[in-house]
């Protein structure tokens, strides 16, 4: 069983893993659709280490190829672009968001569905106390 679950899995206080397979509406999350996960500078995960967003198509959960050889985006990334008030927004599409964005793109598998998980390495209390929730992909135009 454990082999399944994760054998030695980290302890809530090493780090919390969360994610989604749907959008704010409650629909799968598809790769023909256009998605931003925003958030806002007070929302951020608080992480002593730090924190990352990784995509995974369905229902193989491999990571999903893509031109930009990107797996994974978080507060480490170098070159991801907060907003001026502090927000911050990952897009999540198969295609680029434009190259002014594109340092904030999570690549998306081409169609069907996906998954991300988000990793918060050294959570701080409230990402261990439930008190953080993470927000949930909107799907755009």
């Amino acid at each position: 069983m454990q082999a399944i679950a994760g054998l030695y899995g980290n302890t809530k206080i090493e780090a919390v893993y969360t994610g989604s397979i749907v959008d704010t509406n409650k629909q799968t999350l598809l790769g023909d659709k256009n998605y931003v996960l925003k958030f806002k500078k007070n929302e951020l995960p608080e992480a002593k280490y730090f924190w990352s967003v990784t995509m995974y198509n369905l229902p193989k959960r491999f990571l999903v190829p893509n031109k930009i050889n990107r797996y994974s985006i978080g507060n480490k990334t170098k070159g991801l672009k907060y907003e001026a008030n502090g927000d911050l927004i990952i897009y999540m599409q198969k295609d680029s968001p434009g190259k002014d964005k594109e340092s904030n793109w999570l690549p998306t598998p081409q169609k069907g569905p996906f998954m991300f998980v988000m990793r918060i390495y050294g959570p701080q209390p409230d990402v261990i106390n439930n008190v953080w929730k993470m927000p949930l992909p909107e799907m755009v135009k």
